[in-house]
This record gives C-alpha cells, sequence and structure tokens, in this order.
C-alpha cells in the first residue's frame, strides 16, 4: 500500500506538474555547483591511501612532512657520450639555477669544495666540536697543546713541500686538525659518501639538488612551483642551443604537481568512458533518445550532488576519491534501465502513461532501493577499511549510489512518453524473451552445469596452485611513466646507494632526547652490520646537540690557556715561513673557542648559516627544522630479506622511539594487513549483505540460492586471477567485497522477478534485458579505470571488472536456472 501511494504520489506530479520536479531538480543542481566551486582543494598524497595506524606509514608522511624532502627538488642533467659538454651545462644550468625567486639553496658541490662553505666553516663545526663525546673532546684538546701546534704545523710544511695534496688542503681548511675530530662521528661512524654523490663515475649523469620555497605542499601549490620549475628548464635548454643536455627534475612536489595531474585526467576520461558505454548500450537496447538525456542528465546531477555532500563532510577529498564518477556511472544506470525497460512492459500491455508510470514505480522501487542501500553500505564499509583515500571512494559512491536510485525513480519519469513507437518492443527484447524461455524450460540442464563451472573453478581458487600475488613494489601506488618517476629510475639506476630503502626515524620528545636516542641508535646500527644485517648508514648523531654535553666540554675547554695558543700560532707560523694572514681563520676560531667556553650566549652556531649555505643539506637531510625528530638513512646488505630486519631492529630498539619506514619497508609490513582485510573486511561486508538479503526475501530457498551464487562467483573470480596469473597491489583486496557488494544487485531482480504476479517469462524479460546491459556498463565503468595511469586505480578497475563478469554470469547461469526450477511452479517453466 505504501509503495502504491508512494507510486500514485510521482506519476501524479509526473503527468501533472513536471515544472514542480524540474523546479526540485534546478535546484538541486544549482546548489550542489555552489557547493563545488566554494569549497574545491584535493589531497594528492599518496600516502593517505595506506593505512595510518602502521609505524611505517606514520614514519614516511613524518619523513614528508617535517624534513627538507618536502620541499626539495632534484634536477637530473644527462648526455649519452660527452662529459666536458655535461659539466660546461652544468655549470651554466647551476648558475642560472641560483638567481630563480624560487630556488633557496643550491646543493652543486660538497661545502668543503666551495669558498663560501670554507669561509662559515669554523661556524658550522663550533657546536658539532662542543658536542663531542670525553674520548673525542679529549683528543682536541690535546691537539690544542703548544708542542702539538708546532710539531703538526712543521710536518704539515714538509708534506706540502714534497707536493702532498692533503697536506695543503689541511692547511688551508685545517692547520690544527681539530675540524677532522669534529667531524669523525660523520666519517667514523657514517657513510655520506652515497648520500652526497652528485656525478656518476663516467661523468654522464649530474644530480643538482634544490630546496624550494614553497609555502605550502597541496597540489595546487605543487603545481604552481612545478610550471615555474619546467618553464626554467626550457628556458635554459633553449638558451644553450640544440646541444643542450636532457633535464629531469623529480622530488615530491613533481610527484605530487604529476600525480594530482594525472588523477585529473584519470578523472575525466574515465568518467567519458563509462558515460559513452551507458550512452551506447542504452540506445543499442531501447533506441530512445529522450530517456537516454534523462539518464545522463540525471547521472551527472548525481555525481555532482554526491561530489558536493562529500566535500562538505570531508575536509579535504583525496583526489583518487574522484575516480568514484566512472563506478558511479556504470552502477546508477542500473536502475534507469530497469525502470524504463518495466514502464516498456506497461506500455505494452494497454496501459496509459499515467498509469504505466505508476506500476512502474510499484515494481521497480523496491528492488532499486534494497540494491542501493546494499551496494552502499558495501561501498561504505571502505570506511572502515583503514585506508583514507579509498574510505573517501566509498562515502562517495555510497553517497551517489541512493541518490541516483531516488534521482532515477523521482524524475526519470520526466521523460518517458507513451506513443505508439515506444509501445513496440524492440527487436532485441524478443531475443531477451525467447534466451529466458529457454532458460525455463532447460531449467535443471542449466542449472546443473552452472554448478559443475562454478565447482569446478571454485576448486582452482581455493587450490594450493599460483596463490594470489601481491605487488609490493613502490611504484604498485605510484602513476606509471611520469617524468618524474623517470628521473628516479634513472637516480636509481646509476646510483645504486642514493635511495635508501631504510629509513630509521627516531621521535624524540626533546633536543637532548634526540641525542641520547641517536647515540643509542648508533650502537644498534653498529651491531646490525658486524651481524652482517645491514652494510652501510648516514645518520644525524653529529648533530643532535646535547646542551649537557656541551657544558661538560665547555668546563674542559676552560681549563686550556687559550692565550698560549694564540701565542704558540703566532710564533710557529712565521717559523715554518707561513705569512701573516695565512693562520688568520686559525686565529679566529681559537678566539670563537675563548667565546664558546666563557660566553655561550654569544657564541655562533650552524642556526646563524645564510639560507643559501650548502651546508643546510647536511643538518636537514636528518634534522626536522619543526621538532625534535631526525631520521638516520640505512642500506640493507646485499641477499638480507626485509623481514629479518623487520624482526631484529624491534627486538634491539625498545627503549628508543624507532619508527623503522621507507617505501619497500612500509609495503613489505602492508602484506599482512592486506590479507586480513580481505578476510575480517571482506567478511564484514558479505555478513552485511546476507544479512540484508535474508530481511529483503524472508524466504530460505531464495536466500540460499543467492548466497550460495555470491559465494561461487567470488572463487571464479580467483581462479580468474590465479589462471592469468595477474598481481594486485596491496590495496586492490578492498576491490573483492566491492565486487560483492555491486554484483548482489543482479541477482536481487532476477529472484524479486520471480515472486511477482503474471507471467514469469514476461516478469523475467523486462528484468534480464537491463541487468545483462547495466551489468556491462558496470564493467565498462570498472574497465574504463584500465586506463587510469595510477595503478591503484587502474588495477582496482581491473579486478572488480572481472569480478563483477563473474557475478552476472552467475545471476545468469546459476541464480536464474535454479530459482525456476526450485521455486516457479513446474506449468510456469513450460
Amino acid at each position: 500500500m505504501k509503495q502504491l501511494r508512494f507510486a500514485t504520489w510521482i506519476a501524479d506530479w509526473t503527468v501533472r506538474r513536471p515544472w514542480l520536479l524540474f523546479a526540485i531538480l534546478a535546484i538541486i543542481t544549482a546548489a550542489s555547483f555552489w557547493v563545488v566551486t566554494q569549497k574545491h582543494g584535493f589531497d594528492s598524497e599518496i600516502l593517505n591511501l595506506l593505512p595510518s595506524e602502521f609505524d611505517s606509514v606514520r614514519g614516511l608522511k613524518i619523513y614528508n612532512q617535517e624534513f627538507t624532502s618536502a620541499r626539495e627538488l632534484t634536477f637530473v642533467l644527462e648526455t649519452e657520450d660527452d662529459p666536458e659538454k655535461l659539466e660546461a651545462f652544468s655549470d651554466y644550468f647551476i648558475s642560472q639555477l641560483k638567481i630563480q625567486p624560487w630556488a633557496v639553496r643550491v646543493f652543486d658541490r660538497f661545502p668543503l669544495e666551495s669558498r663560501e662553505g670554507r669561509e662559515v666553516l669554523s661556524t658550522f663545526m663550533l657546536p658539532m666540536m662542543l658536542n663531542l663525546d670525553e674520548a673525542r673532546f679529549a683528543k682536541l684538546l690535546n691537539l690544542l697543546q703548544p708542542e702539538q701546534i708546532r710539531q703538526r704545523l712543521h710536518r704539515l710544511r714538509l708534506q706540502s713541500e714534497a707536493g702532498s695534496p692533503k697536506a695543503q688542503l689541511e692547511l688551508e681548511n685545517d692547520p690544527l686538525g681539530i675540524f677532522t675530530i669534529a667531524a669523525s662521528p660523520l666519517t667514523e661512524d657514517a657513510s655520506l659518501e652515497n648520500t652526497f654523490s652528485l656525478t656518476t663515475p663516467d661523468g654522464l649523469l649530474r644530480l643538482v639538488p634544490v630546496v624550494s620555497n614553497q609555502k605550502d605542499l597541496d597540489a595546487g601549490t605543487c603545481d604552481e612551483l612545478m610550471t615555474s620549475v619546467h618553464q626554467f628548464i626550457d628556458k635554459t635548454r633553449k638558451d644553450w642551443g640544440a646541444s643542450a643536455p636532457i633535464v629531469r627534475v623529480t622530488g615530491r612536489s613533481a610527484y605530487v604537481a604529476e600525480i594530482a595531474g594525472s588523477m585529473q585526467r584519470d578523472f575525466v576520461l574515465t568518467g567519458i568512458v563509462s558515460m559513452l558505454v551507458v550512452v551506447g548500450f542504452f540506445y543499442i537496447g531501447f533506441r530512445r533518445v529522450i530517456p537516454l538525456i534523462g539518464i545522463i542528465l540525471l547521472l551527472s546531477i548525481s555525481s555532482i550532488a554526491a561530489l558536493a555532500a562529500g566535500m562538505l563532510l570531508i575536509h579535504q577529498l583525496n583526489i583518487i576519491a574522484m575516480a568514484f564518477c566512472s563506478i558511479l556511472f556504470g552502477l546508477g544506470d542500473d536502475f534507469s534501465l530497469l525502470l524504463y525497460s518495466s514502464f516498456q512492459k506497461n506500455l505494452n500491455q494497454g496501459k496509459d502513461r499515467y498509469t504505466a508510470i505508476r506500476d512502474c514505480i510499484c515494481e521497480v522501487a523496491p528492488g532499486t532501493f534494497a540494491v542501493s542501500i546494499t551496494t552502499g553500505l558495501g561501498f561504505m564499509a571502505l570506511y572502515f577499511s583503514g585506508s583514507p583515500g579509498f574510505g573517501q571512494l566509498g562515502i562517495l559512491i555510497a553517497i551517489g549510489i541512493n541518490l541516483c536510485a531516488a534521482c532515477m525513480i523521482i524524475f526519470l519519469p520526466l521523460f518517458f512518453f507513451s506513443n505508439p513507437v515506444t509501445a513496440k518492443p524492440q527487436s532485441s527484447g524478443k531475443y531477451f524473451s525467447m534466451a529466458v524461455g529457454n532458460a525455463l524450460r532447460h531449467s535443471k540442464t542449466y542449472g546443473l552445469a552452472g554448478i559443475v563451472l562454478f565447482v569446478g573453478l571454485s576448486i582452482i581458487a581455493f587450490l594450493p596452485w599460483r596463490m594470489l600475488q601481491f605487488d609490493v613494489s613502490p611504484h604498485s601506488l605510484e602513476p606509471r611513466d611520469t617524468p618524474a618517476s623517470v628521473a628516479l629510475q634513472r637516480i636509481v639506476e646509476k646510483f645504486p646507494g642514493s635511495l635508501e630503502p631504510l629509513l630509521f626515524i627516531l621521535d624524540s620528545k626533546s633536543k637532548e632526547a634526540a641525542f641520547d636516542d641517536n647515540q643509542k641508535l648508533v650502537t644498534i646500527l653498529r651491531k646490525l652490520k658486524e651481524d652482517g644485517l645491514i652494510s652501510s648508514w648516514a645518520g644525524p648523531s653529529a648533530f643532535c646537540l646535547s646542551e649537557k654535553q656541551m657544558e661538560n666540554n665547555r668546563g674542559l675547554l676552560k681549563a686550556v690557556d687559550i692565550a698560549a695558543v694564540q701565542k704558540t700560532l703566532t710564533e710557529a707560523g712565521p717559523a715554518e715561513g707561513f705569512s701573516d694572514t695565512a693562520l688568520t681563520k686559525t686565529q679566529e676560531l681559537i678566539k670563537s673557542l675563548q667565546t664558546a667556553a666563557h660566553n655561550p650566549a654569544e657564541m655562533q652556531s650552524w642556526k646563524n648559516l645564510p639560507p643559501s649555505s650548502a651546508w643546510w643539506f647536511l643538518t636537514d637531510r636528518f634534522l626536522s627544522p619543526s621538532s625534535a625528530k631526525t631520521v638516520t638513512f640505512v642500506n640493507i646488505a646485499p641477499g638480507v630479506p626485509l623481514l629479518k630486519i623487520e624482526e631484529q631492529v624491534p627486538l634491539r630498539s625498545k627503549n628508543v622511539p624507532l619508527l623503522l619506514s621507507g617505501w619497500s619497508m612500509t609495503l613489505h609490513s602492508l602484506i599482512p594487513w592486506a590479507k586480513r582485510e580481505l578476510l575480517v573486511f571482506g567478511g564484514l561486508v558479505a555478513g552485511i549483505v546476507v544479512i540484508i538479503l535474508a530481511f529483503i526475501y524472508r524466504n530460505f530457498r531464495l536466500w540460499a540460492i543467492h548466497t550460495l551464487s555470491l559465494g561461487l562467483a567470488l572463487g571464479a573470480t580467483l581462479a580468474t586471477l590465479k589462471f592469468f596469473n595477474l598481481k594486485v597491489n596491496l590495496l586492490n583486496v578492498l576491490a573483492f567485497p566491492l565486487m560483492l557488494a555491486v554484483g548482489v544487485d543482479y541477482g536481487t531482480h532476477i529472484l524479486l522477478a520471480c515472486r511477482q504476479e503474471g507471467n514469469p517469462q514476461d516478469n523475467l524479460t523486462s528484468v534480464i534485458k537491463p541487468l545483462v546491459i547495466s551489468a556491462i556498463t558496470t564493467v565498462a565503468g570498472f574497465g574504463s579505470l584500465l586506463l587510469a595511469k595510477n595503478p591503484s586505480l587502474s588495477d582496482f578497475g581491473m579486478v572488480c571488472s572481472v569480478g563483477v563478469f563473474w557475478y552476472l554470469f552467475a545471476t545468469i547461469f546459476f541464480v536464474l536456472p535454479v530459482a525456476a526450477w526450485c521455486y516457479l511452479p513446474r506449468h510456469a517453466r513450460l
């Protein structure tokens, strides 16, 4: 009775007050567009696709947000066969780069190799001297003894006269040898040669790291920066001429800008392809233009309204969630096809337009709303998957599918008209009617064949043969073949040690705690190296300052007779034949030591270095500018599995706030999560679907047939993936429960049609035709995601397409014949 009242109300408004429904539709559209234009902005962070509760994921986010890598770009200059040409171009390129308004500093060489770096050496090294441990600081103090100074200057003079370049370099930069002691934590406890290597041995590739002045890390700001960067590259190469080497650029900003661009392209392309498929198959099936216009309009309005609702609920949408449009187009047209097919059936029975609209709504609305709720809940369950990006995708589709169901039922009849042409059955309808009649007459044969096929495939799915494989490479979540990823690949190929697979991030609470934590970490790393688990590391222990340690060393420094040191330098210099100005910087250093010992507040430190100083590349690479967090880059020893590192490190770092991270480690650690999600999350969605089906049918036989078909279709999907040896990335495990939420639609419409009064063949024919067309469009909707450059999206579409195909196949060749045999009386099947 309620269904009849609702259908009568819609039919009455459609026939007698269509202007009012059009006005409501216009208001919804205008409001949705206003919200979308006012609340713009998208989150293009790949890490937000990963479950945030894992330490490895949290570590990557900390690394991206708090260290200079977030604002660092790396230019890759490469030539094929002329190192001299590359060197000349590099000098020109760097000179132009340094004057760009967006470039804060350029790391073109190690600081000691530049005049600017040598001039501020004492300023940079002074706090490190005072931060040395007792043994190293004792060695430093010993070098300040007058006799040690005389002996060292004499030895360096003799070696320099003998032609030693090392002695000459020490005389120019470290005549007392104290800088060597201060830098010993860098050289003895860590390996920096791979971290800061800029040129390949053959001289054919050069790296130029740059820190930009980018204020924000959002997609819009990254795109703005990269527009300026690419304009600079194009202009520089054009000014150099046709012989200019290849210039590539990579970095977080480059990735974000390219990902945002590729996702917007994917959003538009997949949406257009999905919509074209919907249009094409509807026209082939029904050959009507006006209803088709209504379907396109309502699908578009549902999408924009769902997007507006999502923007109101979610602060910033992950850009991968924008893929909901192509999926929604494939799902939402189901309702329109069923509604129009039922309308045609009622017209063919001689009913007028008003009655045909009322009756088609009565027939289709219950199943439509049941399906939209079931599918919506299935997608809504993505919110609990732990992946923020896919959670948002689930919310948008859940909102969109229910909005689409309501829009189709309420507004689509506005585009239904009764005329002699419409009332004629289409030729395709005759074929569907013949197919349904044949399936009903031979339901037992069809049912047995379907059972044999699906049981066989399910056995293959669960056999220990070609187990389902996960792609855990870092590139499984990155857009394919983007310029930034190509540049990164070149760096990996030419500098194998430049991208360490492991990040040891210390989440220390204070600067003093960071000093202690890094001392403990160095001990752990030494032990790991002794055990053969790691080959080298580069860490911040030399830069983590301890006020307690520095205060102790100041006390020891006060006992040094600085006046005697200065007098010795004044006398020893001329005695060894040095000019009056040769040891001027050394005298200034001694004066700085005296200031540090007696007036620490006036001590100059690297905090006073100019922003353009290359020394910042050393400190900011390891130290967070905004907190006490630090990062150590670790190289795993050849042949050591990540699992062994993952097992051993936590055992040795119980009292250290350590986050073990890095792309390889993160994806590896997510494998158990993916398997758990496949079982737990999939089981949750399956449970929801089973409960809703029981509520819809209230009939054990129908419920059992439908539930069994869903399980068999899932087995067929797994068997297909195994048979073709298709890999899925870790996030695509979320596709399996979603296939269930989508595939449940088809069986629902078939079984509800079996319960309708009237001729079973006519009832099923009016359902089968739109069901097959809508299933094809759904497969195409998911399949259009294969065109996406983002693997997490394209693989998601691939898995869902395979699954939806098998759910449709199971509906036609299992649900239909088995339901007909078990539920319909014999005379209805003949």
